[in-house]
């Protein structure tokens, strides 16, 4: 199984997320999109909404940038304004994580655009780790409800694996049963200002975020999606 790498860069300003540059030669869609403190938020000088988490009174504003309508015309009033705010009102620094994959495009290319920043290049670390004599638990893909003593539920069987995960022990069934699928668990970022697509996420408030994909043989599947409280519900 063969990963590509991605790439570390330390306090790089976020203004260079913003030029013509960047934008032509990395990004073919998409937004910048900021959690930001009050007191930051207000520095700034952007348009942003506040979080639909921050209770009563604002502490924290969303602001988001599409990068391609930004891109289109550099000497909008729009575009001077934001680069203004990011090189001279407010010079925002950040540490990135990077991945950018693209046929045929040379591997080097991230390395060479941001060498000014000392840029690291990384190869995903793989590590397996092997339950043995695990009792699994007996699954129906017509039945998302379970059966008492039977079958376990879609809901039973998320929290089995939470407790797998945990390195927990559970017990459900007494006697091993033939248990024919798998399930693949992805875990979000959990200080990632967005969850599912473009939702909010609830920053320092949890972090949960995450899917699971049950496949059974059948060709049958169940799609478990979950946030924390601070979350929008995924789609």
């Amino acid at each position: 199984m063969e990963f590509g790498p991605y790439y570390f860069v330390k306090d790089l300003p976020l203004y260079e997320l913003i030029t013509h540059e960047f934008i032509n030669t990395f990004v073919k869609k998409g937004k910048l999109i900021l959690s930001l403190d009050k007191d930051t938020y207000e520095e700034t000088g952007l348009q942003g909404r506040p979080s639909q988490y921050s209770g009563r009174k604002t502490m924290r504003f969303i602001v988001s940038i599409d990068l391609m309508d930004l891109s289109s015309n550099l000497e909008s009033k729009k575009y001077k304004r934001v680069s203004w705010a990011f090189r001279e009102k407010k010079p925002l620094k950040f540490d990135f994580l990077l991945a950018w994959h693209q046929t045929g495009a040379e591997g080097s290319m991230m390395m060479s655009y941001f060498s000014g920043y000392g840029i690291q290049e990384h190869q995903p670390k793989i590590a397996l780790s092997t339950r043995r004599d695990l009792r699994c638990p007996v699954l129906r893909s017509g039945r998302l409800g379970g059966e008492p003593e039977a079958a376990c539920s879609a809901r039973e069987l998320f929290a089995w694996l939470g407790a797998v995960f945990s390195h927990a022990d559970l017990r459900y069934f007494d006697e091993p049963k033939l248990a024919p699928w798998v399930t693949l668990s992805v875990q979000g970022f959990a200080d990632s200002p967005v969850s599912w697509r473009e939702n909010e996420h609830g920053f320092q408030k949890g972090g949960e975020h995450l899917y699971n994909f049950v496949i059974f043989n059948n060709r049958d599947y169940w799609l478990q999606m979950a946030v924390g409280a601070n979350d929008d519900c995924p789609p």
